[in-house]
């Protein structure tokens, strides 16, 4: 049987668990910038596309509008501390690669940098961005694709129901993997 809720009560039964993403861009200075993304997910086949949302006031977006490209990288198990890191903490007084002891590499195809201690990196260049009131919608293209010779679980944002093992906690934010029963 439904009831009326709030938004914000139906949206904390759908929000968890988020999988979680760090996304990387350059802006036209050639400045790196990381930060924690939940919002993006597969949008086609063909060609491959990822679809990543950023708020406007973000200074990955201004990246993301000066160089039209992005790279999404899927952290592991052991970057739950940096995946708070880069989601609360603000870029212009935080060196999130240097404070995150990112290994960067190089892409293929982009600027962008790849973060090699992920487990899984996907370049994309923008092919279509939409506005979605706050935020814009950027319609990737993935042009190369990376894995980590030795994945561990995904970290995910997750809430306070069991069947997850929590690594790291920061007010609101619980970061999790899938806890697995042998």
């Amino acid at each position: 049987m439904l009831k009326s809720a709030t938004l914000k009560e139906a949206m904390e039964v759908w929000s968890k668990p988020e999988r979680l993403a760090f996304a990387t861009s350059v802006d036209s200075s050639g400045e790196a910038q990381v930060m924690t993304v939940g919002w993006f997910t597969r949008s086609s086949f063909r060609p491959p596309t990822l679809a990543l949302v950023v708020g406007r006031e973000r200074r990955l977006y201004r990246c993301i509008q000066e160089s039209n490209e992005f790279v999404l990288a899927i952290p592991g198990e052991d970057q739950a501390q940096e995946i708070l890191i880069c989601g609360a903490s603000s870029s212009a007084d935080v060196d999130r690669f240097r404070q995150c002891r990112f290994i960067t590499k190089l892409g293929n195809l982009v600027k962008a940098p790849l973060i090699e201690n992920c487990l899984a990196n996907f370049e994309c260049r923008v092919i279509n961005q939409v506005d979605a009131g706050d935020h814009t919608i950027f319609i990737g293209e993935v042009v190369s694709a990376w894995i980590h010779e030795r994945p561990t679980a995904n970290l995910m944002l997750v809430g306070l129901e069991s069947g997850y093992k929590v690594l790291a906690e920061e007010g609101p934010y619980r970061v999790g993997v899938v806890r697995h029963h042998d």
